[in-house]
């Protein structure tokens, strides 16, 4: 199984697609992150492969503020499902 049946999987069971990508997207602090949604964190390097995000719904990026260029991906991926989290609290 590939990274698009797994996204297709979970689009079937009732999931909004959310790849985190730098380069494209909504600020993270103005996508809805609430109800059934699944986020998608590439490599550091490499970002999200192209069958991935042909598979998504829609993107966010984190803000940065500064020089920064990005987080590493597993920070990211704290950062996002932290305010995911305070979102639902």
């Amino acid at each position: 199984m590939g990274a698009a049946d797994g996204l297709a999987a979970l689009r079937a069971l009732g999931y909004r697609l959310i790849g985190a990508d730098a380069r494209r997207g909504e600020s993270l602090f103005a996508v809805d992150l609430t109800g059934a949604v699944a986020i998608v964190v590439g490599h550091e390097t490499g970002g999200l492969s192209a069958e991935v995000v042909d598979a998504l719904d829609e993107f966010l990026a984190l803000p940065m503020p500064g020089g920064a260029e990005s987080l590493n991906a597993g920070v990211a991926a704290s950062v996002i499902l932290y305010e995911a989290l305070r979102r639902r609290s």
